[in-house]
């Protein structure tokens, strides 16, 4: 059972964590265009094979 707890506490952390961005944001919600960091175009993709999770 308290495996299970702590099992659950840490893999919660990671999936918030796995939540954040590389973008600068204040604590408003605002950011500045300069400080945008967007995903690189060349590195993305679409797998038309049906194994894809999201689009």
């Amino acid at each position: 059972m308290k495996f299970t707890r702590v099992a659950l506490a840490v893999t919660t952390g990671l999936l918030l964590a796995a939540c954040g961005n590389l973008s600068k944001v204040s604590s408003e919600g605002t950011a500045e265009l300069e400080d945008l960091v967007w995903p690189k175009v060349d590195r993305a993709g679409f797998n038309h094979s049906g194994s894809q999770e999201g689009s």
